[in-house]
């Protein structure tokens, strides 16, 4: 179901890009130039930059009662074009509520190609600590439709115990997750089989923008877990902006009840 969802995202993101599109850029959730959750494949200019705030609402299980209570994601991000077609962005991810799980920082930056073909860009994001896992991409296309690929590596894989300290384990900011069952020390647990778990080592994902009027840009992408689409808002140098994000593997492993909005707002200067 997940893959002909796909397949039905890439045909209407294709028929999309025929329009025009929208000049500037704008900040991703991560700080980076894009869509919505995945970066394109141009970077500011020099001394261009921006500060933008996402939200994300859902409800969360409790890992000990059971019980479903409100939570939130915060996103603060800082992004500049620090050189000609590179970009640096910083993010510091909150979580509140019932969501007890530890803030954490991601380092981002992108290398643009400019071409005349098809321009393309490397992006590296790295967290804060050797816990989570890092992330390199790709990217292919025009800010109207691209695509890209990706990996991540290093990090912390989640093991069995681990279920009970959700901290105890990384993460990626990009792709889905992967759980698998594996046969148990057979010396020390014999017939048992643990759990063990792993953010997808390769992704996919596309994304673009869609210019509808002066000031109104409609958006849509895919990170390699969860489909977005949404609408902003462009006012001189601010912006608002209102998605609709998908339930993703995350979401089942945390225990989370998606609100499936994403609200951010940002300024450009």
């Amino acid at each position: 179901m997940k893959l002909r969802f796909c397949y039905i995202f890439l045909l209407l993101a294709i028929f999309l890009s025929h329009n025009f599109c929208d000049d500037d850029l704008f900040a991703t959730r991560l700080g980076l130039t894009g869509s919505i959750l995945t970066p394109s494949p141009f970077t500011r200019e020099v001394e261009e930059g921006s500060l933008s705030y996402t939200l994300n609402t859902y409800d969360i299980k409790d890992q000990s009662t059971k019980v479903f209570d409100r939570a939130s994601n915060h996103d603060i991000s800082f992004s500049a074009g620090v050189m000609e077609n590179v970009e640096f962005a910083i993010t510091q991810q909150y979580f509140t509520g019932g969501a007890k799980l530890r803030n954490r920082t991601l380092y981002s930056l992108k290398l643009a190609i400019p071409s005349d073909s098809i321009p393309m860009a490397f992006s590296f994001v790295a967290p804060g600590t050797r816990r989570d896992y890092s992330s390199a991409l790709a990217t292919f296309g025009w800010k109207s439709f691209y695509i890209g690929g990706g990996t991540n590596f290093g990090g912390r894989r989640l093991t069995q115990l681990s279920f009970i300290d959700l901290d105890s384990f990384g993460t990626a900011a990009f792709g889905g997750y992967r759980l698998q069952r594996v046969l148990a020390n057979r010396n020390l647990q014999p017939n048992l089989v643990d759990v063990e778990g792993r953010p997808d080592e390769v992704f996919g994902f596309a994304g673009g923008q869609v210019n509808l009027g002066k000031n109104v840009q409609f958006l849509f992408d895919y990170n390699g877990d969860i489909f977005a689409s949404g609408f902003r808002l462009s006012l001189d140098t601010s912006t608002l902006q209102l998605s609709y994000v998908s339930t993703g593997d995350y979401d089942d492993l945390f225990g989370r009840k998606q609100d499936n909005l994403l609200a951010s707002a940002q300024y450009r200067f």
